[in-house]
């Protein structure tokens, strides 16, 4: 089994030779023709990530909406709340200076 890159070159090398032009101007588009169950796959990991992605950043608003409120509304210090929310004090520091940016 050859390599997608190796049948780029080898594709470019080819037309290059039947087109009688220099390598450097043939372009190849090589999309390999894969089994239904693997772009199936393909398509879910996609979604999966998508949706961890936008489950991350959600929980990222969520902790530092918590952060905020237990600062504000319960004044607690800032090595409580890292303690509360499982994070270093540094980072509910964090957490709180970013609050005001969404």
């Amino acid at each position: 089994m050859s390599s997608l890159a190796a049948a780029v070159r080898d594709q470019r090398r080819i037309l290059s030779e039947a087109l009688g032009v220099p390598v450097a101007v043939v372009d190849v588009d090589v999309r390999p023709v894969l089994p239904v169950v693997v772009r199936e796959r393909i398509a879910r990991a996609r979604v999966l990530r998508d949706t961890a992605r936008w489950a991350n950043r959600a929980a990222a608003d969520e902790r530092a909406t918590a952060a905020r409120m237990l600062a504000g509304e319960m004044g607690l210090a800032l090595r409580d709340i890292g303690t509360i929310l499982g994070v270093s004090h540094q980072r509910a520091h964090q957490l709180l200076a970013r609050g005001g940016e969404r």
